[in-house]
């Protein structure tokens, strides 16, 4: 009895996992900032409903649904992040990891992102997003011409 009690829980646990690993992020689509600030000029953010690999491309081994790049005024800088869904939080309010690096070392953090009507509004969680030039900043939905 208690085997097949144990043997039903492990399995009721990697079913689990499986479906969490599957969860398809409920946002897709391209966005733009023109005007992020600072010595920052703009901004792109481009967002997947499934995980592929190496979506960003300075990361190329990586799992993620979408990447924001940012150049400086003179397009002479950039950064790029590598965005991984975690949850809905809210209506229309999801939260993601963000994966980028600085020199060689890899660092994470959370952000969260609001969609209101074709803007996405852009908060980072912790300490280390919101010292990034993206946060508290709307981003446009790209018009198709």
């Amino acid at each position: 009895m208690k085997k097949t009690i144990m043997m039903c829980l492990m399995a009721m646990v990697c079913l689990m996992t499986v479906n969490a690993q599957n969860q398809k992020c409920p946002i897709s689509g391209c966005y733009n900032n023109l005007r992020l600030g600072g010595d920052w000029g703009e901004s792109s953010l481009c967002i997947s409903a499934d995980k592929e690999m190496g979506y960003t491309s300075s990361m190329p081994k990586r799992m993620g649904n979408g990447s924001i790049d940012i150049a400086d005024i003179y397009f002479e800088k950039e950064k790029k992040y590598n965005l991984v869904y975690n949850k809905t939080t809210a209506t229309d309010t999801y939260e993601f990891t963000v994966e980028y690096f600085v020199g060689k070392q890899l660092r994470t953090g959370k952000l969260q992102i609001k969609k209101v009507g074709d803007e996405l509004i852009l908060t980072g969680l912790d300490p280390t997003m919101k010292k990034q030039p993206f946060h508290g900043k709307k981003y446009q939905k790209n018009q198709v011409m």
